[in-house]
């Protein structure tokens, strides 16, 4: 037994030290402010969630929580009967990474309908219960949790195609009640069962071959709510932002994999790589996956498009 007490203090001064380096600072050029607008989850399937009423800057912009724990105005306590509820969930990009509150596309979204008084949407109001970091899994189980109860009368789902990875985010390994050690080594196997497997290198199409089964499990699991509740879901893919308007783009066939699966499932599409085609995606987003105020405007033109001629019938 004397054997192996070193090994047992290594092991433990291990995972004390990776425990500690998890542990989210304002320092951590990964985290940021974001130390003051998340906290750990009572729910194992969301792991994190926004603080109610934090306030701080981020990327050099003022974001502030309401109430009821999401990047929005205050949720109003009643609504009469005929105003159309849209409940938007996704990870930073409809969160808003790196623009106004009123600039992200679920706001414009709401403005815009108002504006234009589209029937039966002349009166709307668009929940943004986006959360950055969320991978699909998080936000099918935050639809469940939340979104369902405000009644919504359509669901938006943003889709980026780094969705199927749960750590990408990198909130997850602040959060997660993993031992670290374990952690790491789940990772480093994982990257040799992706070699063996022969998976594609590319990060967008090795975590859809990874979290394949995942993924479809997901889309079923959607198709299944909209079914029961009596609730359409319009799935919107955002493209990587690294094409070219005379060059092919990388990701048609991840595109076609989630068109597919919202065909399967009785789930709408609305594929935003179409609008952007031809363009110039440098003009619309800071990196490959966040618009700039220009990418949200131009995202949420195109859901209104959609929707001047989205059927309500489910």
């Amino acid at each position: 037994m004397m054997g192996l007490l070193p090994t047992f203090v290594v092991l433990v001064l291990a995972e004390a030290g990776l425990r500690y380096y998890r542990v989210p600072t304002m320092a951590d050029p990964l985290v940021g402010g974001s130390v003051k607008l998340h906290k750990k989850s009572r729910d194992p399937m969301l792991i994190y969630e926004l603080v109610p009423g934090a306030k701080t800057v981020r990327e050099g912009v003022a974001i502030a929580i309401n109430s009821a724990g999401f990047r929005d105005d205050e949720f109003p306590e009643t609504l009469p009967d005929e105003v159309y509820r849209i409940v938007v969930l996704g990870d930073s990009v409809a969160w808003g990474w790196g623009v106004p509150m009123a600039a992200a596309f679920p706001q414009v979204l709401e403005s815009q309908l108002h504006e234009r008084r589209l029937k039966p949407r002349a009166s709307s109001i668009v929940y943004n219960l986006s959360v950055d970091g969320y991978s699909t899994a998080q936000e099918i189980r935050l639809l469940e949790t939340h979104g369902l109860a405000l009644q919504p009368s359509l669901v938006i789902i943003s889709y980026v195609l780094n969705d199927p990875d749960t750590r990408d985010g990198g909130l997850v390994q602040y959060y997660a009640a993993t031992s670290a050690l374990v952690d790491l080594g789940k990772r480093a196997l994982t990257n040799i069962l992706d070699r063996l497997h022969g998976y594609p290198r590319e990060y967008h199409h090795l975590i859809h071959a990874r979290y394949r089964d995942q993924t479809i499990t997901q889309f079923r699991h959607l198709g299944q709510i909209s079914r029961d509740r009596q609730v359409p879901i319009l799935v919107v893919l955002s493209p990587v932002f690294q094409f070219k308007p005379d060059e092919p783009y990388p990701w048609q066939d991840l595109h076609a994999f989630i068109r597919g699966l919202c065909e399967e499932n009785d789930l709408a599409f609305l594929d935003l790589y179409a609008s952007f085609r031809g363009r110039d995606a440098a003009e619309y987003a800071y990196d490959v996956w966040h618009p700039t105020i220009k990418g949200h405007t131009f995202i949420a033109q195109a859901i209104v498009d959609y929707l001047t001629g989205f059927s309500l019938e489910k």
